[in-house]
């Protein structure tokens, strides 16, 4: 059996091609998502950490997408 898992690494660089396409800096997009500090964008687009929930409603707010075009998933086997 195969289950889905979020691939962080591959979500990092769809944020930050939406990011490019938009011609966004870093510091524009903490901006616009009322961030105390940019470190968690950076921790995105390296592939560190995943946006929360709440933060993926207000990136596809943003990207005018929907978050199913922000996250990748990928198959990982299941362990019994």
């Amino acid at each position: 059996d195969y289950m889905r898992i979020v691939d962080r690494k591959m979500t990092g660089r769809r944020i930050n091609n939406l990011m490019l396409d938009r011609e966004f800096s870093v510091l524009r997009l903490q901006d616009l998502m009322e961030l105390e500090s940019a470190q968690s964008i950076y921790k995105w687009l390296a592939g560190d950490t995943i946006p929360t929930v709440d933060k993926l409603v207000k990136l596809a707010q943003i990207f005018e997408c929907k978050i199913d075009d922000i996250i990748v998933t990928k198959e990982a086997e299941e362990k019994e």
